[in-house]
């Protein structure tokens, strides 16, 4: 199990040792129960979380803006979020397609067929995404959560909508 954390790690140290202000990546040592609670915490840390009147919850965010997705559902939605900017649809890095194919495949892998993803984004049969913002109004924002053998990986993009 802590060669698995490791390989994770070793995976994504370049993304999150990257200085980015519109992409957040992270992996903890954690139970999957708390992947949502990462997030909020994240996000309320960069002055990203939305509410709509009132502050977002823990459980709304749950409840109202993840959902559960497979494997094959979360890989080109983490493709995206590793290329592209959102705002634009541009390439962005900080890696391109060619060099994060592999690497997120090779996470989905490590993480194993027992993993728990949410996402607040959903492909629709043209390949377009569409999401529900967690991050405020004013920003796009795509979300993956993974998590298994309590490891908890997030991947979060944001964007100002033009």
């Amino acid at each position: 199990m802590p060669q698995k954390v490791a390989r994770v790690h070793e995976l994504l140290a370049p993304l999150i040792d990257e200085e980015m202000n519109d992409l957040h990546v992270w992996v903890a040592n954690a139970d999957a129960g708390d992947a949502v609670v990462q997030l909020h915490s994240r996000l309320t840390d960069r002055g990203l979380l939305g509410g709509d009147p009132e502050p977002l919850t823990v459980d709304r965010m749950a409840e109202a803006y993840l959902r559960s997705a497979s494997a094959d559902e979360v890989l080109p939605i983490m493709l995206h979020c590793c290329t592209r900017d959102l705002a634009w649809d541009h390439i962005r890095g900080p890696w391109t397609e060619d060099h994060a194919r592999p690497v997120l495949s090779e996470l989905v892998e490590l993480l194993g067929p027992g993993a728990r993803w949410l996402t607040n984004v959903t492909i629709y049969g043209n390949g377009a995404f569409g999401y529900e913002s967690i991050a405020g109004h004013d920003l796009n924002n795509f979300v993956v959560l993974g998590a298994a053998d309590d490891i908890v990986v997030g991947i979060l993009r944001v964007a100002e909508i033009p």
